[in-house]
């Protein structure tokens, strides 16, 4: 096998996560409806229960489905020593050196821990080069058909292997695809993968009204030192992390931790927010097990935002890292055009969870977990407006 076959270039973090929430908090209603509007959109997700990893090797699916749009598979329960995936129609196999050494195919070696490692194999289904009865092509085949057979499974393939599942499955089709069938059915792949029993999660979205004591937010950013040139446009907005040498740091995490709690439902003592004295919860008010609340935010320093009407917004089921993205871009479209001052929009995601260890490790997690936009509380000049700084964290 020559590496020509192989996707080089990616690396672990580019590994594409399913996410069972996006949560939003917002004090603006037409950022809520736009929220609302695009989540609209968004398609029902479909698991099949159960994958014989043959079915990838055949025709109609690669001509049919890979070669025809963008295919996903995704594991919901990622095993220790296989973990077999496709993002964009780009077949992704994650091995332990035991599966390795009977694939009978050159892959990359990849450094887990110190010591631990393991094996990656990436070709492109949809390429030219992946021809049919080739040498690739068949000796995937003859792989994955070892999974399905009980002579194989014990000698080259673990016994546990032998039952592949369950697994996300997505679908979209190109253009030219739906100029010829004007709906064509993302949940078809789900139907040819496992002879049509799957399951189908319908996306859910919640809004609720925060109607109670205002959320005090300190001031995070240090506005003089933001690195925003006076000719830029309005239309530009300022991306960074934690690091970043114009955030406060002590209060970007208090802040953060006071919007997390409340994107949880999990109530903070009235003394974060107000002069109130707090009710008596040692979870949350003992300084020693929660030390984030020793102090509360006015003795740090005064309250920039008073966030008040809160638009909480739970989006809830199944979704690709792609929705989420989608959803940001359009939250900092809104706020560029919008051009109002002072504003705060938080939006947080929820990995799906589960309780095993895969062949890459549960340590690479998403990336980020959540983004805070902020605008600033006046323009940089009379010609534009205030500048808007993006946060992930």
């Amino acid at each position: 096998m020559t590496s020509k076959f192989l996707v080089r270039n990616r690396v672990l973090h580019d590994m594409v996560r399913l996410l069972e929430n996006i949560i939003f908090i917002t004090e603006h209603e037409s950022t809520a409806k736009n929220v609302v509007t695009v989540f609209e959109q968004f398609k029902n997700s479909s698991i099949i229960i159960q994958l014989d990893p043959a079915k990838l090797m055949e025709e109609q699916f690669i001509a049919g489905f890979c070669r025809r749009g963008a295919v996903t598979v995704l594991p919901i329960k990622p095993l220790p020593e296989f973990n077999l995936s496709i993002r964009k129609s780009i077949l992704t196999l994650d091995m332990s050196p035991v599966v390795y050494s009977g694939f009978g195919l050159s892959a990359k070696k990849v450094k887990q821990e110190k010591i631990q490692f393991f094996y990656r194999f990436q070709v492109d289904l949809k390429s030219s080069r992946f021809q049919r009865n080739g040498p690739l092509h068949t000796r995937l085949r003859s792989f994955f058909k070892a999974f399905t057979n009980p002579l194989e499974l014990g000698t080259r393939i673990p016994q546990r292997l032998g039952n592949l599942g369950p697994f996300f499955v997505d679908w979209l089709p190109d253009s030219s695809v739906i100029q010829i069938n004007e709906s064509p059915k993302s949940e078809s792949i789900a139907s040819y993968l496992n002879d049509n029993k799957h399951i189908v999660i319908q996306p859910q979205c919640e809004v609720f009204n925060y109607t109670g004591s205002p959320i005090l937010i300190p001031e995070l950013i240090s506005w003089d030192k933001l690195p925003l040139k006076q000719e830029e446009k309005s239309s530009t907005c300022t991306e960074t992390d934690e690091t970043s040498d114009f955030l406060n740091i002590v209060n970007i995490r208090l802040g953060l931790t006071v919007l997390s709690h409340l994107a949880a439902g999990i109530s903070f003592p009235d003394s974060a927010v107000s002069n109130c004295v707090p009710s008596y919860n040692p979870c949350i008010t003992n300084a020693s097990l929660s030390p984030i609340y020793a102090q509360t935010v006015d003795e740090i320093i005064l309250p920039v935002y008073k966030l008040e009407k809160l638009k909480i917004i739970y989006l809830s089921g199944l979704f690709l890292d792609c929705c989420y993205d989608e959803l940001e871009d359009k939250i900092k479209s809104m706020l560029v055009e919008s051009q109002c001052g002072n504003e705060l929009v938080y939006m947080c995601r929820c990995p799906l969870k589960v309780t095993t260890d895969s062949v890459q490790s549960l340590k690479q997690s998403v990336d980020h977990l959540g983004t805070l936009f902020l605008t600033g509380r006046k323009s940089i000049s009379d010609s534009q407006g205030p500048p808007l700084i993006k946060i992930r964290f």
